[in-house]
């Protein structure tokens, strides 16, 4: 017997969740660049 796999439910376009992808490796770059500065003081 073939196992079907569960339904997917999307709450957002996948534009979305690429921007938020996008917009958190941005985050994340700023962050650390934000410690480097602070380290430096």
């Amino acid at each position: 017997m073939a196992v079907t796999p569960a339904p997917t439910l999307k709450l957002f376009p996948t534009t979305v969740v690429e921007n938020l992808n996008d917009m958190s490796m941005t985050v994340k770059a700023m962050e650390e660049d934000l410690h480097s500065v602070i380290l430096d003081l």
